[in-house]
């Protein structure tokens, strides 16, 4: 008895198969999702990401323990350490968690990756940071003629 493939097993998606498939749609950019604003769509639309995301119990036990925390539901940690190599999926949970707080709005079956009651009733503000994108020499502009240095001048402007 063999044991099948990954390739007997998976089927990849159209654009895959059809050579469509950019690396820049692979490239997750948190600030965008943060911001609302530009970004591959298959990021920065909720239904579209849980939608190419497998519910891997590293990623639902993210989401429940920070949403709990948000609701107010829950006695965990305040500070979590996202400890993966690299490539490891740190940007994908953030971005999870930013649609998650933001209420998971339009995705079919979010009880895959959370139980919905667990979900901010409320509108919840999130301020980010996102390293990738900061200049500390020339600051960054924030608008309304901001200009952040530090990570936390990013922060307080969110």
């Amino acid at each position: 008895m063999s044991v099948p493939t990954i390739f007997d097993l998976c089927q990849p998606r159209q654009d895959v198969l059809a050579g469509t498939a950019s690396d820049a749609d692979f490239a997750a950019d948190l600030s965008h999702v943060v911001r609302g604003s530009g970004g591959p769509a298959e990021y920065a639309d909720p239904a579209r990401f849980f939608a190419n995301t497998y519910p891997t119990r590293g990623l639902k036990n993210l989401l429940a323990n920070v949403c709990s925390r948000l609701g107010g539901g829950s006695a965990v940690s305040a500070i979590f350490r996202l400890d993966t190599s690299f490539g490891g999926g740190k940007t994908h949970g953030l971005i999870a968690l930013v649609h998650a707080a933001r209420g998971m709005r339009g995705v079919a079956g979010p009880e895959e990756f959370i139980d919905p009651a667990v979900l901010p009733p409320g509108d919840v503000r999130i301020a980010a940071f996102d390293g990738e994108n900061a200049d500390p020499a020339n600051g960054r502009r924030m608008g309304g003629g901001v200009l952040a240095y530090t990570p936390w001048g990013e922060i307080a402007y969110a």
